[in-house]
């Protein structure tokens, strides 16, 4: 399978002519401007959620990478190749990667310098704070980046610092940026807190201003949560880690996530109604419900596929066996994630049915 297209103004073209253009781009400006900059190309194929596809071309300190995931979309650092794609939809790397983005009244983020093929573009670290708050409530903070830490501690006094579930990219600067600052950090597995409590399904925090309901919404991993702003806007926000993500779909860390637990919680979310999703990684979106029925409606696609797969390998087939039948696209990179979504997935159908069901060891 060829590289996917990427929509740029009115005209599609291959993903690699795209590619071979940006380097040309790239080249003008270096002639002109004589400084050097990064490219990142994202191509975003709407027809294959879990997939990801990346190429990268190098000419001299020129990188770019092509990714493919949920929705047409290409993001951008530099000013040429911003020109070159303001017409399209869902850029959400700002022009000075370093800058604190606005994203909704309540909420804003700044992009953390991790960007790779399971951070996408990097993770989102959010600042909470309403208007003319005395603090801030900051969530994920991210990679263990000095610069990036600083940035956040200079958004505002920090009251307390909110971790949506273990992961290194939300969790390893979170020991540091509590000494940083002084603010106690509270996640749902007490291993990732520091000088605060566990957090607790249901409980609603009140800092930074405004109100913060935990939700507990297992399924990527064990110990995820989404944290929803209320009174963020006339539909509210809801801050929602890697259980909902701005592009692509959510790997499942089996056995500690499961897709019982992520259906569950993603009928949780639906009841939130059109809030605006604030993911960890990737844009924000608009309309909670609408996104989660469209992530259920994929995973019920991809169960019919390992569905099929099981009945040509039989019903005990492997991970990897089923893997190379359903994913057989996925970029080597991703591989491990697409076996962890399968292995998932074959743990919840033969709990599910008899007739998929493994015999007693």
């Amino acid at each position: 399978m060829g590289p996917p297209s990427c929509v740029t103004g009115l005209l599609q073209v291959p993903g690699v002519v795209f590619g071979v253009l940006l380097i040309l781009v790239g080249i003008l400006e270096s002639f002109f401007f004589r400084d050097q900059r990064f490219y990142r190309l994202f191509l975003i194929n709407p027809d294959d959620m879990d997939a990801v596809r990346m190429w990268t071309f190098n000419l001299g300190f020129y990188n770019m990478t092509c990714r493919r995931s949920l929705r047409y979309s290409c993001s951008r650092e530099a000013p040429l190749v911003r020109l070159l794609l303001r017409w399209e939809d869902g850029t959400v790397i700002p022009d000075d990667p370093r800058a604190m983005v606005r994203s909704t009244e309540l909420a804003r983020f700044r992009l953390a310098p991790n960007p790779g093929p399971m951070s996408l573009h990097g993770t989102n670290s959010y600042v909470i704070a309403a208007p003319g708050a005395a603090g801030t409530v900051v969530v994920d903070p991210g990679p263990l980046d000095e610069p990036h830490l600083q940035e956040l501690a200079r958004a505002g006094a920090v009251e307390l610092i909110l971790v949506t579930h273990r992961h290194a990219d939300h969790t390893a600067a979170a020991a540091r940026f509590a000494e940083m600052t002084g603010a106690p950090v509270r996640a749902k597995d007490p291993a990732h807190c520091h000088g605060g409590s566990p957090l607790v399904d249901g409980e609603v925090i009140h800092a930074a201003g405004t109100e913060i309901r935990v939700l507990a919404t297992p399924g990527h991993t064990s110990d995820s949560v989404c944290f929803h702003l209320p009174q963020d806007g006339p539909r509210g926000s809801v801050l929602t880690g890697d259980t909902i993500l701005g592009m692509g779909t959510t790997v499942l860390d089996y056995p500690d996530g499961t897709l019982g637990d992520y259906l569950a919680s993603l009928d949780r979310l639906e009841r939130l109604g059109p809030a605006t999703v604030l993911p960890a990684h990737g844009p924000m979106l608009p309309a909670l419900d609408t996104i989660v029925r469209a992530y259920r409606d994929h995973r019920e696609d991809r169960l019919g596929q390992i569905r099929s797969a099981l009945v040509n390998l039989g019903p005990g087939a492997e991970v990897a066996e089923v893997a190379d039948a359903v994913y057989a696209a996925v970029d080597p990179s991703v591989r491990p994630a697409a076996e962890l979504s399968v292995a998932a997935q074959l743990h919840y159908l033969r709990l599910g049915s008899s007739t998929l069901q493994e015999p007693p060891g």
